[in-house]
């Protein structure tokens, strides 16, 4: 079986909501990176995962749209953007051999 033919529901907003810094796009990436894998990821692998995360973006970019949710939760160009990035950057770290470690 592909890691492309499974389906996991995750709630990512809830997952967003449980980091400690979830305004921080660096620390969105470690969060979950601590949580995924078993062990310690690399320096340049963050970089690539924040990468997909906020592709060519500054960091702030990601605070602003953080930020824009939490004043407009609701909002579904927001959640749907906010969504969309949560769920390349947790697909980027599934098909990492760090994922496949016990």
């Amino acid at each position: 079986m592909r890691i492309d033919d499974l389906s996991v529901a995750i709630d990512h907003l809830a997952l967003l909501e449980s980091l400690d810094q979830p305004e921080n796009p660096v620390s969105v990436v470690e969060e979950i990176a601590q949580r995924m894998f078993p062990v310690e990821i690399t320096e340049n692998q963050k970089a690539i995962l924040k990468d997909l995360l906020i592709p060519g973006l500054p960091d702030f970019e990601w605070t602003v749209e953080y930020t824009d949710w939490l004043s407009d939760p609701d909002n579904p160009t927001i959640i749907d953007s906010i969504t969309a990035r949560l769920v390349s950057l947790i697909r980027g770290m599934l098909r990492m051999s760090e994922s496949q470690l016990s």
